[in-house]
């Protein structure tokens, strides 16, 4: 059986309530922090309460909501009544266990 988040949870298309921005999300336990992933110039990450950038995947990170994990923003309309009246589009992901 899978007992969540011990295996993660790989979020390729997130929205939440209204926003007009697609997240891209990991939730998972310990142990899985992102703040050294390589292109930082071209990654958005949610924010914290704080207004800090949410790295950090645990669901209960210290200093992030609850069951936040960490999230990359897409560009303003790519989810949302906005992407719809543009005819949606197509998202794909990579998983590589190796890195």
């Amino acid at each position: 059986a899978h007992i969540w988040p011990t295996w993660g949870e790989y979020d390729i298309i997130e929205g939440v309530h209204e926003r007009t921005n697609v997240m891209t999300s990991l939730h998972t336990t310990e142990d899985c922090d992102q703040h050294k992933a390589s292109e930082p110039s071209r990654r958005q990450w949610m924010q914290t309460p704080d207004g800090f950038d949410a790295t950090n995947c645990n669901h209960v990170a210290v200093g992030q909501f609850e069951n936040q994990g960490c999230s990359q923003v897409g560009p303003n309309g790519s989810i949302g009544s906005t992407f719809n009246r543009g005819g949606g589009g197509t998202f794909a992901a990579e998983w590589d266990p190796d890195g």
